[in-house]
Order: C-alpha cells, then sequence, then structure tokens
C-alpha cells in the first residue's frame, strides 16, 4: 500500500503538470501542427472549376465538392476566396482518421495544373463521370478509373457542385463544427464583442437585399419584403408576439434584447439601417469590404438571438454554424434551416410572415 501511495501521489502530480501545460497550448498550433505534417493524397486533387454565387454560396459548393474529394480520395483545391477567409486548416478534423490533406488553397502550381487541360473535367449533366458522383457505386468505380489511369487532376464544374444534392447528414455536421473565419477575422470579432457587449446578451439581425430582387421576390408572393430585410418596428413586434406567447423566456427578453440588437448588413438595405439607428450596432472597425462582410457573418453567428433572411444563403450558413458548432442555445427565425428547391413563399402561410403580408 505504501508503495502504490508513492506511485499515486507521482502520476498525480504527473497529471497535474500535464494539465496546466496543457491549458497553455494555442489550439491553433495544433492545428496547424497537424496539417503541415501531412501532404496531398497520393491519388491526387480536385478542383472547382468558375463559381455560382458570392461567398455563402461558395461555402455550398465547397462542402459538397470537399464531401466529392473524399469520396475519390483526393486532396480538394479550395477556391481562393473560401481559402483566403476561412481556416482551412481545421477541415482536416472532419476526416479525423485520413492520412493526406484534405484540403489546400487554391494557389501556386497545383491550382494552375488543375485549370490547366491536361486534368480530367467533368462538365454538366450529360458527361457520364457526372453521373456516377450521384450514387455510392459509381463513385467507386470513378475512383478507380481515375486512379487507373494515372489522372492527378480533376476538375469539376461549379455548378454540378453548386446543384449537388446534398451531402449526408453526419458530414454536415462535421463540416460546419469545423468552420471557421480566419484567425484575424476571430481576433477582431472578439474584441469588438468584448468592447460592445461584454458579457451581456445581445441579438443579430441579418438584413439583405438579394442582389436587388428581395422586393420582387416578396410581391409576387404577396408578402412585404420585410421578410428579406426586417425594419427595427417588425423586429421589435416580433419579439414582443415572443415574449407574449411564449413561457420559455424571461419577463425582460424583448427589453433586454431590443437594447442590444447588432446589424449584419453587408452594406445592403440602408433605407433599413436607418431605422435602427442610433440605439443600434454595427461593426465601426477597420476592414476590407469582403472582411467586413465576414466579420457581421460570425458576430452574428454568435448572437444569443437570431434574425435571419429568407432565402439567403449567408443566413442558412449562420443557422447551421449556430447548431453545429453549438456557439449559442438562442433562437434562429424564420424556422428555415435546410434549403430545399422545391421550397415556396406558400410555406410562410401559416407562420408569422404569414399574418404580415403587404
Amino acid at each position: 500500500e505504501e508503495f502504490n501511495g508513492e506511485v499515486l501521489s507521482q502520476l498525480t502530480s504527473h497529471a497535474g503538470d500535464f494539465e496546466h501545460d496543457f491549458e497553455k497550448c494555442d489550439m491553433n498550433d495544433i492545428h496547424d501542427q497537424k496539417y503541415f505534417r501531412l501532404s496531398g493524397s497520393e491519388d491526387g486533387y480536385l478542383c472547382m472549376r468558375g463559381f455560382w454565387g458570392r461567398l455563402n454560396n461558395k461555402v455550398q459548393e465547397m462542402y459538397n465538392a470537399l464531401w466529392i474529394a473524399h469520396e475519390l480520395n483526393r486532396t480538394l483545391i479550395v477556391e481562393r476566396e473560401i481559402s483566403r477567409y476561412f481556416d482551412i486548416k481545421r477541415w482536416q478534423d472532419i476526416f479525423p482518421h485520413v492520412k493526406y490533406r484534405v484540403a489546400v488553397p487554391g494557389r501556386g502550381e497545383v491550382r494552375h495544373m488543375c485549370k490547366g487541360s491536361n486534368a480530367i473535367y467533368i462538365a454538366g449533366p450529360n458527361d457520364h463521370r457526372n453521373k456516377m458522383l450521384h450514387t455510392r457505386s459509381g463513385r467507386q468505380a470513378l475512383k478507380k478509373e481515375l486512379r487507373k489511369n494515372k489522372n492527378k487532376f480533376v476538375a469539376i464544374a461549379a455548378t454540378t457542385v453548386f446543384y449537388l444534392m446534398e451531402t449526408d447528414h453526419a458530414f454536415l455536421r462535421a463540416f460546419f463544427a469545423n468552420l471557421y473565419p480566419s484567425a484575424n477575422i476571430r481576433l477582431k470579432v472578439d474584441e469588438y464583442i468584448n468592447r460592445t457587449f461584454g458579457t451581456r446578451p445581445y441579438m443579430a439581425v441579418h438584413l439583405r437585399s438579394l442582389e436587388g430582387s428581395c422586393t420582387g421576390r416578396m410581391s409576387r408572393a404577396n408578402l412585404s419584403d420585410e421578410v428579406c430585410s426586417p425594419s427595427k418596428k417588425m423586429t421589435t413586434k416580433m419579439l414582443q408576439a415572443i415574449q407574449a406567447n411564449s413561457e420559455n423566456v424571461s419577463p425582460d427578453f424583448s427589453s433586454t434584447f431590443l437594447s442590444n440588437i447588432y446589424v449584419a448588413s453587408d452594406h445592403q438595405k440602408k433605407d433599413r439601417m436607418i431605422t435602427y439607428k442610433p440605439k443600434g450596432h454595427f461593426f465601426d472597425g477597420e476592414c476590407s469590404s469582403r472582411e467586413c462582410a465576414m466579420i457581421d457573418f460570425e458576430i452574428a453567428a454568435r448572437s444569443d438571438f437570431f434574425i435571419g433572411t429568407f432565402a439567403s444563403s449567408a443566413t442558412r450558413t449562420i443557422a447551421r454554424l449556430r447548431e453545429y458548432r453549438r456557439i449559442r442555445p438562442g433562437i434562429f427565425y424564420p424556422g428555415i434551416l435546410y434549403w430545399n428547391k422545391d421550397t415556396s413563399l406558400k410555406d410562410f402561410d401559416h407562420s408569422f410572415w404569414g399574418e404580415h403580408k403587404s
């Protein structure tokens, strides 16, 4: 017993030291170490040619492309804008047992080779290789075909990737659980939230013009364009309705959030932005245009309560981050999390928005 007690004492001491040292580890450094010790897949690379839509449409393209690359045992060459503003080293954790880099930035020689004429190109729906992507047996056969022919670089059309049926739920959970902005964007977000809200709960409202089509889209369904970009008046009405009809919120729910609103607009819908001034909060630090949008994106994702925008890919991505990264236990509203091409505005007929037609 005396011997065992001595050993136990030593183990406890070492365990304490280890815990203390581990707390000082930089998780980013751990991700860097895991990423940089690996090379690209021996089977080769997959890239996307062209792009379809803006930044958050590219996110959709990239998670479909990453899944395809994994199914074909290839390293994904990430679209340049995505690799610039997101920390793609974390994507290695999506496939923890893979012994090659699952994704690399879209620059340099690999990008040049994948865009070149020597790469196998999977084109539109009439391409037989495109059809092979839609079944597991087809993907396995395509992987063997590419491996047999020693095709190092495979390119796929952006439209094919964008319109591909979404991948399985387990992969989506892993992807969005590891979807983080770049380190410098996270730092700016940390500083802004600490300076502006501290430990106080806050809400975020997402305003979008949908490239100028918001009003037209909504009017065709006899809905107000408040569906795309709720004004301060509409936001107040929503919070008060939730306050009056829910037993799961505190008595100061609406007053707390109405005094702490962050407006994420990407400089769109300025007429609606004005309705939140002077008490609404907007990012006031230095940033480039795309970086500003990413900062809006992350601040909204971390909010305690989030009002999203119907038909916006950015809202959809924010909603998924909130669920899968477990950022906040707050509410996402409206309640459309998964986009479906068959979704119509009729789905809103019996919702909150259905009662506020134009």
